[in-house]
């Protein structure tokens, strides 16, 4: 942390804002670098002298998601430590970023100028977006996660693409959607063997695609729709 500002609102709320914030686990490992943090505080922590985040948004964070040859996953943070394994544990992984720590009481969390890479070694593709938009609202029991950005698809227009993922803290499972125009066929029928047949169409699709994603990292109940 090289910087941190305090101030109140003209309503009286207070608010904070912290400048080149590295966030570590409870190994004291760095999870994710950020250029700015501000937000709201709750108050009644406050007269304890502690500085809990009600709201919080992230500026300039950057997020590298790789799937590796042999299937599983890898997830870094900024220049941080990388997390690996199935989905299960990469979902792990985000839900600990927000069961300690400052964030651990926020209910809301945002992200503003998100660079995203995604890297997959089985397809020899590489995909990076800037300026995406992140949301984070958590409870006491789960953990949703709204991403939203452009992606450019080797076409005049941009690919736009929504995902959502829901998932309970206590366990690893997870329910995974995701929404997509004008996205290259090639590059959703990469993802799943269940859509490769894609992989055969030389032409941008729109659709929809919904899934669990089980303790054990499997993907189940795929369902696809809207496709055209």
């Amino acid at each position: 942390l090289r910087q941190f500002e305090f101030g109140v609102t003209r309503k009286g709320r207070p608010r904070f804002r912290l400048v080149d914030v590295s966030l570590r686990d409870a190994s004291g490992l760095d999870i994710a670098q950020l250029n700015a943090i501000e937000g709201g505080l709750r108050l009644a922590p406050m007269f304890r002298g502690e500085l809990i985040p009600r709201t919080a948004i992230l500026s300039g964070a950057q997020v590298t998601f790789r799937r590796l040859g042999d299937g599983s996953f890898a997830l870094q943070f900024g220049q941080g430590d990388t997390a690996t394994g199935n989905l299960a544990d990469m979902i792990d992984a985000i839900d600990a970023t927000f069961a300690q720590g400052m964030l651990n009481e926020a209910g809301r969390v945002a992200a503003e100028g998100l660079t995203i890479t995604l890297e997959d070694a089985r397809s020899g593709r590489l995909w990076q977006v800037t300026d995406g938009r992140l949301e984070i609202t958590q409870t006491d029991k789960i953990v949703e996660t709204q991403v939203k950005f452009d992606v450019f698809n080797q076409t005049e227009e941009l690919a736009v693409v929504d995902l959502s993922l829901r998932s309970d803290k206590a366990t690893s499972a997870a329910s995974l959607s995701a929404t997509f125009q004008n996205a290259g066929a090639a590059d959703i029928g990469a993802q799943s063997p269940a859509l490769s047949f894609l992989q055969l169409i030389d032409a941008p699709v729109s659709g929809a695609l919904r899934t669990t994603i089980g303790a054990d990292g499997a993907l189940t109940d795929l369902h696809v729709g809207q496709v055209g």
